[in-house]
């Protein structure tokens, strides 16, 4: 379990210098809209998610503020614990 928090850990940094990159990027377009950047925040707030799940947080502790039509994905959230945790992993997803 603790290779995968690791390696969860490392996407999120990743994905977190990647997200950095593109924002930087915003004025060179002309709307300031830069293309597939929503993408990969949506990405990295469910993997945020799912690394404080395994981690032992409850989604309650995660996101306690969340404005109506901006919830999480249960269904990404869920497929990607079955990537990182395995298939025993309904207890941690329900909220």
């Amino acid at each position: 379990m603790k290779e995968q928090i690791l390696k969860l850990k490392d996407d999120l940094k990743r994905l977190a210098e990647i997200i950095r990159r593109e924002k930087n990027k915003r004025k060179d377009y002309r709307n300031g809209f830069v293309p597939g950047l929503d993408n990969l925040r949506y990405k990295a707030r469910h993997k945020h998610i799912v690394y404080c799940l395994l981690r032992g947080k409850t989604i309650d502790q995660i996101e306690s503020k969340v404005r109506p039509g901006n919830e999480h994905s249960k269904y990404y959230v869920e497929q990607l614990l079955k990537e990182f945790q395995g298939a025993d992993n309904e207890t941690l997803c329900a909220s």
